[in-house]
């Protein structure tokens, strides 16, 4: 995963709630973090990211990082409304300390329109 320089990555985050907990969805890696707050659900998927990011990098697999999530996931995303990056509180600095770099973390919080009606 050297060749040519570090890889500069661009991800794009849905959240959503699943039962009593957030889930924060990365969608060019299918990988996602839990936890009772989004805060916490974006920590666990940044840790997750990171481990699957340094495996790819040590057995040279890219392919291995990037795969995407399914496509309701995306339509999810599409039909989010956007978060603040300053809310979801993420640092770049692991990726950059094993050749990588993030250039973008979007993120949409996505609420069921069947969801509010029942409530």
């Amino acid at each position: 995963m050297r060749q040519g320089g570090p890889l500069r990555l661009s991800l794009r985050i849905v959240f959503y709630r699943e039962d009593e907990s957030w889930v924060a969805h990365c969608l060019e890696t299918d990988l996602v973090g839990v936890g009772e707050t989004k805060r916490e659900a974006m920590a666990t998927l940044w840790d997750a990211t990171t481990l699957q990011f340094e495996a790819s990098r040590e057995w040279d697999n890219p392919a291995n990082f990037f795969s995407p999530a399914e496509g309701r996931y995306f339509e999810m995303y599409a039909r989010g409304r956007d978060v603040a990056t300053a809310e979801m509180d993420v640092s770049a600095e692991t990726l950059k300390r094993i050749d990588g770099d993030v250039g973008e973390i979007l993120g949409r919080e996505y609420v069921d329109r069947d969801e509010l009606a029942v409530v």
